[in-house]
């Protein structure tokens, strides 16, 4: 009886850690910069989109005085994405595995 009562205490205790994870939050965060001169954009407020693999968007961010943008309250199910630039030269796009920094992205207007 006590090794069926143990199991049904760990079967309990791994499935609440298995729910606590699975509503883990992060953010998502990068840099754009300008092909041409090589530096980030420094123009406060550009937009930045986010869409899941379903297309479902998580957004905007705005960009700020070094060119970061940062998407935050993420949850690990909303990936992958992919990051959306929208300038008026075109649509600059990244993808997105998971949490953390995004490799940079390059405008070439």
């Amino acid at each position: 009886m006590c090794l069926i009562a143990a199991s049904f205490v760990v079967a309990i205790l791994t499935a609440s850690i298995q729910g606590v994870a699975a509503v883990a939050t992060g953010s998502v965060y990068g840099t754009i910069y300008h092909l041409h001169s090589g530096k980030p954009v420094t123009q406060t407020g550009d937009r930045v989109l986010l869409y899941d693999s379903q297309g479902k968007w998580f957004g905007p961010s705005y960009t700020d005085d070094q060119g970061v943008y940062t998407f935050y309250n993420l949850q690990r199910n909303q990936f992958p994405a992919t990051i959306v630039v929208v300038t008026s030269a075109g649509q600059f796009k990244r993808d997105v595995s998971g949490f953390g920094k995004v490799a940079n992205i390059v405008l070439t207007d």
